[in-house]
Parts: C-alpha cells; structure tokens; sequence
C-alpha cells in the first residue's frame, strides 16, 4: 500500500491496519510514504480476522513538510502482544477521592469503564491510571475494541455519553514511551505497598507517598513520615500509626477503623468522609485538620487537639472527646449523642444545630460558644462554663447544670423545662432574659410558657 497525496481509506480495505494515533508525525509499516509526506496518525499491520472489519471511512492528511521527522518509524505499542494501550479524556473534573464529577454528579471511574461493555466491548479493560485534564483515564485492552470505541466516537458521540452519563473528549492510543512511565509508576507503588504489608514501615521516609487505595490493613506504620502522603481511600484498618506525620496527607475516603492513631499528627489533614470509628486518636493532633463527614463513633480522642478543625457533619456519637481541645472548631449539625466531652474546650466553638443529647459535658468550657438550636436534652452540664454562650432555641429539657456559669449567655426561646440544678433566682433570671420553664406544679394550665 502507498499514501501518496490526501485521500480517504475506507476501513474495509484497511483492517489489517491499526490507528497508532495522532501524534503529528508518522510512518506506515508495510507501507511507503511519498513526497517527504508528514502523516497525522499512524497505521500498523496487524494480522487481524477479517471478520473484524470496521465499516468507518479513516481520513489520512498528508502534508509535504519535514522530511526527517517522516521517516520515524512507528512506535512498537502493541506488536509484542495482542492490546493496544489508550486514553479516553472526559469532560467533568476529577474528585478529591478520585471519582469523575460531571455537572454535579459522580461517578466511579470503575463504573465508567465497565459501562463501556455495553458499547459493545468484548474484552476486558484494564485500567492504567486515572488523571486531570479534563479526566484522563488510561486503558489497555484489546485492538478490535479500541477501534470500535474510537468509531463509535466519531460518529456516534451522543450514545456514548448516554450510556456513560458523561461526553467524552477524545480517544486516542499511547506512544510505549508515555505508558511505560505510567506503568513504571504503578509497578513501583504496587512494591511499595507489599513492602509495607510483608515488612514495615516504621519510622520510614514516605513524603508525599502515594498510596491511593492502598491496601495496609494492620500494616506497621509507626512513627512513619507520611507528610502530604496521598492516601486517598486507603484501607487502614488497625493499622498502628503510633506517633506517625500525617499533616497535610490526603485521607479522604480512608478507612481507619479501629486504627492506633495516639499522639499523631493530622495537622491540616484531609479526612474528610474517613471511617475511624473505634479509632484510638488519644492526644493525636488535628488542628485545623477537615473531618467533615467523617464516622467517628466511638472513636477516642481523649486530650486530642482539634482546634480549627472541621467536624461539620461528622457521627461522633459516643465518642470520647474528654479534655479535648476543641476551641473554635466547626461543630455544626454534629452528632455527639452521648459522647464524653467532660472537661473539654469548646469555648468559641460552632455547635448550632448540633445533637448533644445525653452528652457528659460536665467542667466543659462552652464560654462563647455557638448552641442555637442546639439539642441538650438530658445533658451533664454540671460545674460547666457557659458564660456568653449563645443558647437561644437551644433545648436543655431535663438537662443537669449544677453550678454551671450562665452569666451573659443568651437564653431567649431556651427551653429548660425540668432542668435539675437551677435555683429559684437563677431561674427568674433566666425568664426575664427569654428563657422557657414549665409552669409550677400549683397552675392550672400545666402549659409551657414563656414568662
């Protein structure tokens, strides 16, 4: 065969050819090129059935510009075995726990790739890696099927996008030399990762590590250096992560329950949706660290400091938060149902909205604090400090506040019916401030008012 000036090959006549994609300059295996031609794409022998023929016109441009570069031979992508290595681009954007977002919505990049069988795929595809710009995901498979993906993009876009939920960009094969870096890079993190599990890694180097979806499930972690590591989604059950650096890591998605985690630091950390339920976070250092969503039931962060840290949306819910320090911290619409937070700093804290009902916060500090429509009902806030506190709306029903400091606390639209440690005094006061009480036993309405 010989391309000698622009024309267009009908597949059927090419299909022991294949696409090597458009990369400029060219060569044609088996072929010959004419007039110092340049070729955008590249085609390849290949001894395929011929009963795979492809019934799509492929247009060839041939421009009669650089001589040398024309006369480079073709890549060798997939002549050692039968796959042709490709990258499919997507609209959207990737997601801090790598899933492709396309107008808002989500979706796994393994639900994407295996919503392609429905294009008409038959072998299976392996993913190679996963990438911004816009989102770029790598794949091998077999030659017949990237062909017809790369058909169906040509003239079919629309269905494409129907079936995977998001448009696609582009669809073109990988030069070896670009695949091998990627593949060098996934080979490297796989012996990393076995590394870890087989031997260890305590007290080991692993800035900026990445260990996404890592499996390291009771992996030895002590004192490890995992500064600005990447370990999004990571498996880290009952992993000891005893004085380990972990500020600034990526553990979005991560799964750390039941993890030993005391006196690590988290500092600016993203844990954002992590499960450390059952955690052992005991004087661990979480400041400014973002555990929005995160499931911490029964976590224990005893003498943590989580000053500046994000918890909004977080299940604490019995979790233990005793002497912990949690001023300035973002508690809003957090679960702390009976959770331990006895003698902890939540002076200044954002708990609007939050669910404190049964909580032990007796000698808490809550001076400052957001509480609007909060829910303390059935509290311990005996001995705690809730000076300038901000309660209006809140709910204290049947709550214990015992020598508690309410001095320039806002109680309008408070309810503190059958409240325990109020005194007579205390209580007048509180009416003639906004507060709400149940009527006395003596009146006959046995309504609630507000006096």
């Amino acid at each position: 065969m010989k391309v000698t000036g622009d024309r267009t090959i009908d597949m059927t006549e090419v299909s022991n050819y294949e696409q090597q994609g458009n990369y400029g300059v060219g060569h044609m295996d088996g072929g010959e090129i004419k007039d110092n031609a340049k070729v955008a794409g590249h085609l390849e022998e290949k001894n395929h059935d011929q009963s795979n023929k492809t019934d799509i016109n492929l247009t060839v441009n041939i421009d009669s510009q650089d001589k040398s570069q024309a006369k480079k031979t073709l890549a060798n992508n997939s002549s050692a075995s039968n796959t042709s290595k490709f990258e499919i681009t997507l609209s959207g954007e990737l997601t801090k726990d790598q899933r492709a977002s396309y107008k808002g919505v989500e979706i796994e990049i393994e639900d994407l790739v295996e919503k392609l069988g429905k294009l008409g795929i038959k072998h299976k595809l392996t993913i190679n890696y996963v990438k911004q710009g816009s989102i770029k995901i790598g794949l091998e498979g077999h030659p017949e099927d990237f062909q017809k993906l790369q058909a169906l993009f040509k003239l079919e876009p629309e269905q494409i996008k129907e079936i995977l939920g998001i448009p696609v960009e582009g669809i073109s094969l990988i030069v070896d030399e670009d695949f091998d870096q990627e593949e060098t890079k996934k080979q490297e993190k796989a012996r990393l990762i076995k590394e870890i599990r087989t031997k260890g890694a305590q007290e080991r180097y692993l800035f900026k590590a990445n260990l996404i979806r890592a499996n390291l499930i009771r992996a030895n972690l002590i004192r490890a250096n995992l500064i600005r590591a990447n370990l999004i989604r990571a498996n880290l059950r009952k992993a000891n992560l005893f004085l380990a650096k972990l500020s600034e890591a990526k553990l979005i998605g991560a799964y750390l329950s039941g993890a030993y985690l005391s006196n690590a630091d988290l500092s600016n950390a993203d844990l954002s949706n992590a499960d450390l339920s059952n955690a052992d976070l005991i004087g661990a250092k979480l400041t400014r660290a973002n555990l929005s969503g995160a499931n911490l039931i029964r976590a224990d962060l005893s003498r943590a400091n989580l000053s500046g840290a994000n918890l909004s949306g977080a299940d604490l819910r019995r979790a233990d938060l005793s002497e912990t320090d949690l001023s300035g911290t973002d508690l809003s619409g957090v679960y702390l149902i009976r959770a331990d937070l006895s003698g902890t700093d939540l002076s200044g804290a954002d708990l609007s909205g939050t669910d404190l009902s049964g909580a032990d916060l007796r000698k808490a500090n809550l001076s400052g604090a957001d509480l609007r429509r909060a829910d303390l009902s059935g509290a311990n806030l005996s001995g705690a400090n809730l000076s300038n506190a901000d309660l209006r709306e809140a709910d204290l029903i049947r709550a214990d506040l015992s020598n508690a400091d309410l001095s320039d606390a806002k109680v309008e639209n408070t309810r503190f019916i059958q409240s325990r440690g109020i005194d007579r005094s205390l209580k007048l006061d509180l009416i003639r401030r906004g507060a709400i009480f149940e009527d006395s036993p003596g009146d006959r309405s046995r309504n609630l008012s507000r006096v």
